[in-house]
């Protein structure tokens, strides 16, 4: 087969690219790369080592962030909707994973309970 053109070698590093995000294994990759784009594994390896490095790319400190922003502003959309709806039970959750996406939760459930029992309840009542 004839040397690819770079518009497709970036779909395919694009499509290698979707199949790891989906959980594919390397052989699974091999065999659908071998049967559609007439390749062996030194390419498919090749292909990996460009997607290992994109994803390294996308994931810097300033990505999170942005993610983070992203993630805040599509759930106060979600509950907003929720809310338009009256499904308050999934607007508690949409609150609960907005808490613990901003570290809220964790902090909220170490702090330890009070101790309280049926027993004090009778005392204080009395």
């Amino acid at each position: 087969m004839a040397k690819a053109t770079n518009a497709e070698l970036e779909i395919r590093i694009q499509t290698t690219f979707e199949m790891v995000i989906k959980g594919c294994s390397r052989d699974f990759i091999i065999r659908y790369a071998s049967e559609n784009w007439e390749v062996g594994e030194r390419s498919v390896d090749n292909y990996l080592k460009k997607v290992k490095d994109k994803i390294k790319e996308v994931n810097t400190p300033e990505k999170k962030e942005e993610l983070i922003d992203l993630a805040i502003s599509q759930m106060n959309d979600l509950y907003q909707k929720n809310y338009t709806i009256q499904d308050f039970r999934e607007c508690r959750n949409v609150i609960e994973s907005r808490a613990k996406l901003l570290g809220h939760y964790e902090k909220h459930n170490k702090q330890k309970a009070p101790e309280f029992s049926v027993y004090d309840a009778r005392q204080k009542k009395e």
